[in-house]
């Protein structure tokens, strides 16, 4: 552990009890999340859902943007970006069954 670490552990030890943490073998300290690592993160999964169905995917800006407002990164982390992913998923499953595999999204709407 580090210092920072150090002091982290002394205060799970004063909210849950010494013999409680003393059971754990390990604990993981993440760092926060900001907007590039959340956008990086869509971005990836993006990357994911045009490989898998081989699709022409054309995403704007302003669309990556509303994805990391609505993921609400500071308050949940990237818990909410599986959520926003499977409706653009939803969405261009829909398109592909449609037999449109040049697929261009400008915002939110469109999904």
């Amino acid at each position: 552990f580090n210092l920072n670490g150090v002091n982290k552990l002394n205060k799970l030890k004063n909210v849950f009890g010494a013999s409680f943490i003393n059971e754990l073998t390990k604990v993981i300290f993440l760092n926060n999340i900001n907007n590039l690592d959340i956008k990086n993160i869509f971005l990836k999964r993006i990357e994911i859902i045009k490989d898998k169905y081989n699709i022409s995917l054309e995403i704007e800006e302003s669309y990556i943007n509303e994805l990391v407002i609505q993921s609400e990164y500071e308050k949940y982390g990237a818990k909410k970006v599986n959520e926003l992913i499977r409706s653009l998923e939803d969405y261009i499953i829909n398109q592909v069954i449609n037999d449109n595999k040049n697929i261009i999204i400008k915002s939110l709407q469109f999904v």
